[in-house]
């Protein structure tokens, strides 16, 4: 999929392309390695980029945090596409794309906030973090989802498709 939508990107020639994210890893490095092992660095054909090497921090719920640290790489753009893996969250509810904003912010703060959102109505973070840089299209990655309650789980089902959103008409009041 990443491979796919890079090469797509490339055909509209822009003046450049970034791909990054921030997994939920901590130590120098890990970014690298888990593109590397995942396949991803060589499907992002040279894009890759430590998206969490440079941050600047911006106003956040003061429920959960009164800042947090965001991608410069992920503010800046003029165009910013989201590619989540379908998945569930949670025993009540599938991925909307939203959650994959959580790789928007570098280092350790997804943890806090999931710790911090465990303990309040769970979608509000994930629609505060969200809104700190609202993707202008989320294509979901639905060939094979995984089934579970959180990303550890190993239930995996057969879907076969590719599901494109259009953030522009995402609309949420608080």
């Amino acid at each position: 999929m990443l491979r796919a939508v890079v090469e797509k990107v490339e055909g509209l020639e822009p003046a450049s392309i970034v791909v990054g994210d921030q997994p939920g890893l901590s130590g120098y490095g890990m970014n690298e390695e888990c593109f590397r092992k995942t396949g991803l660095m060589e499907a992002a054909k040279g894009y890759y980029r430590n998206i969490g090497n440079d941050s600047r921090k911006v106003p956040f719920n003061p429920v959960f945090a009164p800042t947090v640290s965001v991608s410069e790489a992920v503010l800046d753009a003029d165009v910013f596409i989201s590619l989540p893996k379908f998945k569930t969250t949670g025993p009540d509810r599938g991925h909307r794309g939203d959650k994959n904003s959580f790789g928007i912010l570098p280092g350790a703060q997804k943890a806090g906030c999931t710790r911090r959102q465990a303990r309040l109505f769970a979608s509000t973070n994930d629609r505060d973090v969200f809104r700190l840089r609202v993707p202008d299209l989320i294509i979901v990655d639905a060939v094979v989802g995984m089934e579970g309650n959180g990303p550890a789980s190993p239930d995996l089902r057969q879907i076969g498709l590719d599901l494109g959103l259009r953030t522009m008409a995402w609309h949420w009041t608080a």
